[in-house]
């Protein structure tokens, strides 16, 4: 029985268990909080308060950096609740993927599940699923959970994976949680986790990011909504990062704070990811 599995078995309810760790970060607990810790000391970005973050989900090594500078922008922060909101690295479906755990597991501890709240999404549309099966298959969410944990060792997580970049998808999705967390921003963080690219040839990768970017810095809606409807498969994360805007609301301010690609650890293929660390805040 694989420990991922036995995890899920635990008397005290699910418990979604890691499946990166040892690949995308270190599998031991002292090694993972070195780690962080080490890489949200080695940033310049001084410690904030923005409303939410767009965080890429690769392994450590390759957009550590660039998570660090996201998470100390929020860092200043009292939170209680984490909402995650990621895609689903498969084909589009038109559904939004909850889960059934209690808590997510990581080498460090177990982060508690807002179930409540998991409830409430569930009840609001029928596009809001809850299944684990897209969840143990993923490892985007999985990859802001230390960072989380180190930084609010108390707040518990809203794990929220998007399944279709159709735009009435996301505006359920964006409403929904405007609705419910309306009167709770002030000890909410909205993160996205998302690359500026997927796995695309090089002039490609950095025209798509420069695209997205400039939609991004501009508060370009049309340029972003067109993006939407076009580049599904183009960045891993698009959608997800059109909620946050959504929740944000009319004159949101972004700011790049770093943005980097993978071809420093090789692209023989010809195929790059990009990366960036991108903090939202609300008008005003």
């Amino acid at each position: 029985m694989t420990t991922e599995i036995a995890n899920m078995l635990q008397p005290e309810g699910k418990i979604r268990g890691p499946i990166v760790d040892g690949i995308f970060y270190p599998d031991d607990d002292k090694l993972l909080t070195e780690e962080i810790r080490y890489l949200l000391q080695d940033v310049e970005e001084i410690h904030g308060s923005s409303f939410g973050i767009i965080v890429p989900h690769a392994a450590l090594p390759f957009s550590g950096s660039l998570a660090a500078a996201a998470y100390n922008s929020i860092a200043g922060r009292k939170i209680s609740t984490v909402v995650i909101i990621a895609p689903v690295h498969r084909e589009e479906q038109d559904a939004v993927f909850l889960t059934e755990s209690v808590s997510f597991s990581i080498p460090t501890g177990k982060i508690k599940v807002n179930t409540e709240i998991v409830k409430k999404l569930e009840h609001t549309n029928p596009c809001f699923q809850i299944n684990d099966l897209p969840h143990l298959e993923e490892h985007c969410i999985e990859m802001q959970l230390p960072f989380i944990h180190y930084l609010f060792p108390e707040a518990d997580i809203v794990p929220i994976l998007v399944g279709s970049n159709k735009m009435e998808i996301l505006e359920i999705i964006s409403d929904s949680l405007r609705n419910i967390f309306n009167d709770k921003l002030d000890k909410t963080l909205f993160v996205v986790s998302a690359n500026m690219t997927a796995y695309l040839p090089v002039e490609e990768a950095y025209r798509h990011c420069r695209q997205l970017i400039h939609a991004l810095e501009t508060g370009n809606t049309e340029e972003l909504n067109s993006m939407l409807k076009s580049n599904y498969n183009k960045s891993k994360g698009i959608g997800c990062v059109a909620v946050l805007l959504a929740i944000a609301g009319t004159g949101a301010r972004v700011k790049v704070l770093r943005k980097k690609d993978s071809s420093k650890y090789g692209c023989e293929s010809g195929n790059i990811v990009c990366y960036a660390a991108i903090t939202v805040d609300k008008a005003g």
